[in-house]
């Protein structure tokens, strides 16, 4: 705790001085890797690394996945009066799992690596951190939801219990097709890594809140919070948010909340701020 002589002498400082002070600091500041092990941010699990030599901020989701054969339902023969349902058991092959591995990497790391990051400190304005998204992998197997690691299973064919792609608390089921995309939409996995990463679904569901978790988030930083919707018919900014049009939408900068937060607590600097307008 400063003294009131130590106030005094703040005071009596000349300008110049306090700011060479505020650049040594910030050189200092500059010298070091700011480091926090996988740990919650917001609602979702990541490792938060910084690096101001490098202007990077690093978000790494560790994952182990478990592929699973399982059965899927074959179409049904639209020519027979009384159709039977026929199931089909798929196994995975080796070069099919590690097509899956590549797959998920390679499109959930760019759609999200996107984000930029600015601190506003005074002096420290030049301090800048570019979001970089990594899935790093623990090894495949079955597995207990473990501290800081996503159990990702992948069913070959139809997905088990719930049968849709879904996110839970450090686990997430995914199928074989939902890393692949079509003509003008992203893959069902951008959308589900969302929640990996803490974010909320935005549109309105059944037993759910009025407001998306990350709504506060927002809130304080946009001036506006996020609203849970009819995906089809609302109109707001997030009319086109991959986390309430799924495949359809896209990242917008409001998503950066999550690493914002977890800039902000590593680096113990309050003044850290998203920059706008840069994900598409």
């Amino acid at each position: 705790m400063k003294t009131r002589s130590d106030l005094r002498r703040t005071l009596a400082r000349k300008p110049d001085s306090l700011a060479e002070e505020r650049q040594r600091e910030l050189v200092e500041f500059r010298r070091k890797k700011y480091y926090r092990g996988v740990e919650e941010f917001t609602n979702g699990f990541f490792q938060a690394v910084y690096a101001p030599l490098l202007d990077l901020f690093m978000a790494t989701v560790r994952v182990r996945f478990d592929f699973i054969d399982s059965e899927t339902q074959d179409p049904f023969d639209l020519h027979d009066p009384h159709p039977q349902v026929h199931k089909t058991m798929r196994y995975w092959t080796s070069q099919e799992k590690e097509d899956w591995r590549k797959q998920f990497h390679e499109v959930v790391e760019k759609a999200w690596s996107v984000h930029w990051l600015e601190c506003h400190k005074p002096g420290w304005e030049s301090l800048v951190a570019r979001v970089a998204v990594d899935v790093e992998e623990i090894g495949d197997g079955p597995t207990m939801p473990t501290d800081g690691i996503f159990d990702v299973k992948v069913y070959r064919g139809d997905i088990a219990g719930q049968g849709s792609p879904a996110v839970g608390h450090r686990q997430a089921w995914f199928g074989y097709d939902n890393v692949q995309s079509k003509p003008g939409e992203r893959p069902v996995v951008v959308h589900e890594f969302g929640h990996m990463l803490g974010l909320d679904d935005e549109y309105r569901a059944a037993g759910k809140p009025e407001w998306a978790s990350h709504s506060d988030m927002v809130q304080a930083e946009f001036g506006y919070g996020v609203p849970r919707l009819d995906s089809g018919n609302r109109e707001d900014r997030f009319k086109n948010s991959i986390m309430n049009s799924g495949v359809t939408g896209k990242v917008l900068p409001e998503h950066g909340v999550v690493f914002l937060d977890a800039i902000r607590r590593i680096t113990g600097i309050p003044e850290w701020k998203l920059r706008r307008g840069v994900p598409n």
